[in-house]
């Protein structure tokens, strides 16, 4: 994450470099949907398509982005391509059935209209439509003994009970010896290297298949690594990313800064409600996205600075003059 970030920040030179990347990291995701999609088609199966919690990450990135440009900058040219790469993104999206991601989702979305005060009734049923269409479509088209209907459908049962689901009890009993390992050493951790076998018994598994385990919750995770002193910096940078983004997006005036801030914005907040019940910290590639995304606000405070100043500087020499 900090390599990513401190290259951001320091071969984008301009506003123009910059607004290559991020087109670049739209289309990049957008292929990357087309492909998985491909990929399926060939192989008439939808087992382990993106099966990781970074890849979901990316693609709900993507489709905030796209809120964000149809809020603020809906006549930019890079929408049109955004509204292409929607369905593939979406279906990837749901077809890598990661319910932590669906939950968290959904959560960030009644905050969008809630917290940003759009409120209409249409716009929301205006996404609800199109997203139960392509569900229903591609159940419908999918082959009835594919292990795509029963996974899903499997994942949606298990959402109308999460407390009964056997994911949820196994994710409790990932929690209790996390909890056993943060009080072994809360200050500073067991290490990032270490492996944190299973110190709790559990009924579903036999000591003998005891292996390391993957603990569901970020923050745990990097309590139990790392202790308080990498826990309490990591809250203090994720909530400080978070107002700095927003205080940035009240401020700038510039429609098309303010859409990259929006989904930037919106995927950090997805990110913090996922991170209760999944371990996403723990993929590299989650770290990548992190380091990009706070560098292009980092950018954005950057140019807008500079702006500022060439503005002022343009107008002391205009009255300088008179």
């Amino acid at each position: 994450m900090p390599l990513v970030f401190v290259l951001m920040i320091n071969l984008i030179k301009n506003e123009e470099q910059l607004k290559f990347i991020i087109k670049l990291f739209i289309v990049c995701i957008g292929i990357k949907s087309i492909t998985g999609l491909i990929t399926v088609f060939i192989s008439r199966s939808f087992v382990l398509l993106y099966p990781g919690w970074a890849e979901s990450t990316f693609f709900l990135t993507g489709i905030f982005f796209y809120l964000g440009f149809r809020d603020n900058c809906p006549g930019d040219p890079i929408v049109k391509s955004m509204r292409f790469f929607l369905i593939p993104i979406f279906l990837c999206f749901l077809f890598a059935t990661r319910r932590t991601m669906w939950g968290s989702f959904i959560i960030t979305i009644c905050l969008y209209f809630l917290f940003l005060k759009k409120t209409g009734k249409m716009k929301f049923i205006g996404l609800l439509i199109p997203a139960g269409v392509l569900f229903v479509t591609a159940v419908l088209l999918s082959d009835n003994e594919s292990n795509t209907v029963f996974s899903l459908s499997g994942e949606i049962e298990s959402m109308k009970n999460p407390f009964e689901a056997h994911t949820f009890i196994l994710r409790q009993w990932e929690w209790k010896n996390a909890w056993e390992y943060i009080k072994l050493n809360p200050l500073f951790g067991n290490g990032l290297g270490a492996v944190l076998k299973p110190i709790v018994d559990f009924k579903y598994v036999s000591r003998n298949d005891f292996t390391s385990i993957l603990i569901h919750n970020n923050y745990l995770w990097i309590w139990a690594k790392m202790g308080l002193f990498g826990f309490i910096p990591f809250l203090l940078l994720t909530c400080l990313c978070i107002k700095n983004t927003y205080q940035l997006y009240e401020e700038l005036e510039d429609p098309y800064y303010r859409s990259v801030l929006l989904g930037i914005f919106l995927s950090l907040i997805n990110f913090i409600i996922a991170g209760f019940i999944s371990p996403s910290m723990a993929e590299i590639k989650i770290n990548v996205w992190l380091g990009f995304v706070l560098g292009i606000v980092a950018l954005c405070n950057r140019f807008k600075k500079s702006k500022n100043l060439t503005n002022k500087y343009l107008k002391n020499t205009i009255f300088s003059w008179r």
